[in-house]
């Protein structure tokens, strides 16, 4: 059950504009989330939940064409706990994330989610929710994530961290992310300028509390638990996790998940290759939710 020290009023919606508000969390947490797209409280909703050292704008590019394809759809991202916003909290666990997408939800009245999208830590929070909350989403699309921690996972983020005490988080720091993100081809390109100035812009503090959630977790044997549809994501050079991820369906009940691989990707396809990412999510909520309400029939 979600838990607030105090709720921002919701504005209210009005046709073809947005929400900007704030949820105010215990440990002094703000979290500050952006709804947009149909003003019909009853339509359905897709939640976007953002990497490590990004702010939810990463999903600009999606939300714009989705917006073109599902113009009855509300679209709702936020900013994860560690980004800007100061907190309290000595360290965010997966726990802590999933207990905030929650508490989102209860303060805008949402009670179903019809997908929840997410990438890196996001996407890893994705899977998490539809885990420990299976009757509040349809379906769940996670990108570029590791099923559990690792030594190495850990040792990358300390690394990050290293980095950004010695050198401050723009400069080499904000180099060296952005270079492992993207493809070469996509050098100083609009996007990759996008991402530096975020990560340029993140708080060290922030960081350093919220890498803890990446720190040990184990999400493989839960996968078999969720019963709803789960797309994966991976950008084709982001590493290892096309082979890894390629892998996730076969942990799932049979003929709950799939796995796509966009090409000419790295870790954000829904910036380096925003229409073929949202050609895939479109065609999946699709196939997937109209399944299932032929099921319920």
């Amino acid at each position: 059950m979600a838990t607030f020290i105090q709720d921002t009023a919701i504005p209210k919606a009005e046709p073809n504009t947005a929400i900007t508000s704030t949820v105010h969390l215990p440990h002094d947490f703000h979290l500050d989330y952006h709804l947009e797209g149909s003003p019909d409280p009853q339509s359905p909703v897709l939640l976007f939940s953002n990497e490590l050292l990004t702010t939810f704008h990463i999903w600009d590019p999606t939300i714009k064409r989705l917006k073109q394809r599902l113009p009855h759809f509300r679209f709702l991202r936020y900013n994860t706990r560690g980004y800007a916003t100061p907190t309290t909290a000595k360290t965010i666990t997966l726990s802590t994330l999933t207990s905030d997408i929650n508490a989102l939800l209860s303060h805008l009245k949402i009670s179903t989610l019809h997908s929840l999208v997410g990438v890196g830590l996001g996407g890893l929070t994705a899977l998490a929710f539809a885990s420990t909350h299976p009757n509040q989403l349809r379906s769940f699309v996670a990108c570029n994530f590791e099923l559990a921690s690792s030594p190495e996972l850990r040792e990358h983020w300390d690394a990050q961290l290293a980095y950004a005490e010695k050198y401050g988080m723009g400069g080499i720091l904000a180099d060296k992310v952005v270079a492992r993100w993207f493809t070469a081809d996509s050098r100083a390109s609009a996007p990759w300028k996008v991402v530096h100035e975020m990560v340029g812009s993140a708080s060290m503090p922030g960081l350093a509390t919220s890498m803890h959630a990446l720190y040990e977790y184990d999400e493989s044997e839960k996968m078999r638990e969720i019963r709803v549809p789960g797309l994966f994501v991976a950008g084709a050079t982001d590493c290892i996790f096309p082979e890894v991820m390629s892998e996730f369906p076969d942990r799932m009940a049979t003929g709950l998940g799939e796995f796509v691989e966009i090409e000419r990707a790295g870790r954000l396809p829904m910036l380096e290759s925003a229409e073929a990412f949202v050609g895939v999510l479109d065609d999946f909520l699709e196939r997937k939710v109209r399944a299932q309400e032929v099921e319920a029939m």
